[in-house]
């Protein structure tokens, strides 16, 4: 350890209930499986995430490329040696280069056909490797945007007042924020052709909410302040509106209405007794937060995303659902993985799955006549996997960084038989489809 008085308290953190599962392995291995860490990053907490993300996908790339480079290398390397020879060349490392030099040659006349393939993969599998390599690693805080006119790429470190960088475990939304960016720069190459500038910004006053300290007083006072006009409201409900994808379709006056709601069910949260007003927000953040609440770098933004959701909420759950659904699935399909360390999880076809199976679960009168029990018990099953328009999986309680432990983990092992139950039932999803047991 190298800040003992931090990082002491971090690990007494992370160690929770799995260490019943320790028995004979060795600490550094359980500390892994305990963090979900499957595989280890291509990069350490020096790196930005746009560098530890490049690296990644360079790996993935270079898998893509394996076969092309040694079907290149065949064609080339028996003619290559008889030319040597017939030149006298007798030097290895010369016969090497030489063949390697018309390798890239044929490579660059195949970069037609390769690049597609390698945008592919890394839409396909990319952000599932990085789930696994990077969520729940420290990193510093990184923006990343584009200059459409100029195509110049700026990567934007986050630091303190002391121009230190902001670190932080990157977490399943951090790497989701960026990965379409983050595939787009690096399929063109932006890094080796000169097109990315490195900047940093300074952010003062940052603060960390965390499972064990939601900052549930800090965030009820600043929600009094709105309640009763000591701050403006016209802009946090600007702020709101930004968070739910589908606003724009929500009528003015309702939204505003909803709004007014959520502000009163959060300052409702209040208590003289503090472990009550404790007990209460924890229960508020578990029927409303996501993950990305422990995102949050200030009071107000972890306000803004409980209003947003609540407010979604009133507004159409499942809206709010399907809005998500997209993102939340991956998230589903991981958490499957790590929960389930002795399968080997194809995380590809568990997040399709997961996908269509809520879709037809939520579909009136599938399988069964409108009205009727069946349908009546799918839509409280649907209720159970997406309290309020957010898939368990996503819930504040989880996350991909860490794995559940105690009574979360079993609870968490209760949500994923009932999904995979539904999955079966309704789409014939069987279970040995998308998973199996792991030899050895």
């Amino acid at each position: 350890m190298t800040d003992k008085t931090k990082q002491i308290p971090e690990f007494m953190l992370g160690f929770d209930g799995n260490c019943v599962e320790a028995k004979g392995d060795n600490i550094p291995n359980w500390l892994a499986r305990g963090a979900g860490i499957i595989k280890v990053a291509r990069s350490d907490e020096s790196h930005d995430l746009a560098y530890s993300i490049t690296a990644e996908f360079k790996h993935i790339a270079d898998l893509v490329r394996e076969p092309y480079v040694k079907a290149a290398r065949e064609s080339c390397e028996t003619e290559i040696r008889a030319d040597c020879a017939s030149k006298g060349i007798t030097d290895e490392e010369i016969i090497k280069d030489t063949i390697e030099t018309k390798v890239q040659k044929i490579l660059i006349d195949k970069e037609n056909e390769i690049q597609p393939k390698v945008r592919e993969k890394i839409e396909e599998r990319g952000k599932f490797l990085l789930y696994e390599a990077l969520v729940g690693a420290k990193r510093p805080m990184t923006e990343i945007s584009k200059n459409e006119e100029t195509g110049m790429w700026t990567v934007t470190k986050l630091v303190d007042a002391k121009g230190e960088p902001i670190i932080k475990p990157v977490s399943a939304f951090d790497i989701d924020n960026v990965f379409s960016k983050m595939v787009d720069m690096f399929m063109e190459d932006a890094v080796t052709m000169g097109m990315v500038v490195n900047e940093t910004r300074t952010v003062e006053n940052v603060t960390f909410a965390s499972k064990a300290d939601l900052r549930g007083d800090a965030v009820v006072a600043l929600a009094e302040k709105y309640a009763t006009g000591e701050i403006d409201k016209a802009e946090l409900a600007r702020f709101v509106k930004a968070e739910i994808p589908f606003a724009d379709e929500i009528p003015e006056d309702q939204f505003a209405e909803h709004l007014e709601k959520a502000l009163g069910d959060i300052t409702a949260l209040k208590d003289d007794d503090p472990a009550q007003a404790k007990k209460k927000f924890g229960n508020f953040a578990l029927n409303y937060a996501t993950g990305a609440y422990l995102d949050k770098t200030d009071d107000l933004g972890r306000l803004v995303h409980l209003l947003a959701s609540r407010t979604a909420t009133l507004a159409d759950p499942k809206k709010k659902f399907f809005a998500g659904l997209e993102g939340m699935a991956p998230h589903c399909a991981q958490m499957l993985r790590n929960a389930n360390p002795d399968y080997n999880v194809n995380v590809v076809k568990a997040k399709a799955y997961i996908v269509n199976t809520m879709k037809l679960m939520s579909r009136p009168g599938f399988s069964c006549n409108e009205g009727s029990a069946t349908e009546k018990r799918y839509n409280t099953i649907f209720n159970y996997l997406a309290l309020n328009g957010i898939l368990f999986s996503d819930s504040v309680a989880y996350d991909l960084g860490h794995r559940a432990a105690g009574k979360n983990e079993v609870v968490l092992h209760k949500y994923f038989d009932v999904l995979q139950m539904s999955m079966a039932k309704l789409g014939n999803y069987q279970k040995n489809w998308y998973m199996t047991r792991a030899k050895g």
